[in-house]
């Protein structure tokens, strides 16, 4: 059996092999070197091995600059595991209405539910914090929902694992071919109620810039579907701007609805995964996660006990 599919296992090894060095210059986890991480890489730029690489190298310089690292580590070992607490987290939550990400609900693929809403002043934000602190707080989200699809994608390959080992066991005809490996994604709803002149404005699209750019670049592959419902008619006259800022593939996935969206949304996602604010009958909130960095455990790196001294970039395999 096994785990990508050919054209990927070879990209997989050209990857690690030029990139050898940058790859291990920084920690080994496997949310940033492991084999799912390389591959969404691999995978949003259309399976170009040079472009692949090209961005791969400056998303290890960026980490670098930004002491990502740093945030990473804050998140699972500082206590920081809920978007809450995160620097500005409750000020940021409050002014800006958003589910980061909430693992409980997903949509019928069984990617987790993320939430944007847009009845926001981008205005009286900014006088509360500056466009720096907010990216901080974006780069700890995005960390966040990085860490979070690699726990679920592991558990999920994993229980895969043993069940077509457990067939292959009892003889049964397991296709040698079909690769086992999972690469879990979200599932956006960008609400756009509210949205007015003042997010299209110069303050309204920096902010909108600046997100795209660092999510871009560096978390490729993260969302499996975006809905964006509660269009106005005025977001048109700035989508087609916006939509510049966005990598093609990303855009395939733009799925924009009016106001009668409930129809479409529920085809996706069952109504009890859909959150209430949105029409849904989930009241539930996001709580802060449990990261399994426990010696094997579904987020185990060498940071946290490997005493085999070899690396995740050297293995060319994940944390399990």
């Amino acid at each position: 059996m096994k785990r990508w599919s050919d054209e990927e296992s070879r990209g997989l090894e050209e990857i690690r092999g030029r990139l050898h060095d940058q790859l291990l210059s920084i920690a080994q986890n496997p949310e940033v070197v492991g084999d799912r991480k390389l591959l969404r890489f691999f995978r949003g730029h259309n399976y170009d091995i040079d472009k692949t690489i090209e961005m791969i190298a400056k998303y290890i310089e960026w980490r670098k600059q930004s002491n990502v690292d740093e945030i990473r580590h804050d998140i699972v070992y500082g206590g920081k595991n809920h978007p809450s607490k995160f620097p500005n987290g409750e000020k940021i939550l409050r002014m800006v209405p958003q589910i980061v990400i909430d693992p409980n609900i997903c949509d019928k693929t069984g990617s987790p539910i993320c939430v944007e809403q847009y009845n926001f002043s981008p205005a009286a934000v900014l006088q509360e914090i500056s466009i720096e602190e907010y990216i901080v707080f974006v780069t700890y989200s995005l960390e966040y929902k990085s860490l979070i699809l690699e726990q679920l994608s592991e558990a999920k390959e994993r229980k895969r694992l043993q069940e077509l080992k457990k067939a292959e066991a009892e003889g049964k005809d397991i296709s040698q071919e079909d690769p086992y490996g999972v690469i879990l994604h979200t599932c956006v709803i960008r609400d756009l109620n509210g949205v007015g002149f003042e997010h299209l404005g110069s303050q309204g699209q920096e902010i909108i810039k600046a997100v795209i750019g660092v999510a871009s670049d560096n978390y490729p592959e993260l969302m499996h579907k975006c809905h964006m419902i509660n269009v106005p008619w005025l977001f048109n006259t700035v989508w087609w701007v916006i939509r510049g800022w966005i990598a093609a593939r990303t855009l395939a996935k733009v799925n924009v609805l009016g106001t009668s969206f409930s129809s479409q949304l529920s085809a996706e996602i069952d109504i009890t995964c859909l959150p209430a604010r949105l029409g849904g009958k989930y009241e539930g909130e996001s709580e802060p996660f449990e990261f399994d960095i426990s010696e094997g455990g579904l987020l185990w790196t060498p940071e946290s006990g490997d005493s085999s001294g070899k690396t995740l970039s050297e293995s060319g395999q994940t944390a399990a």
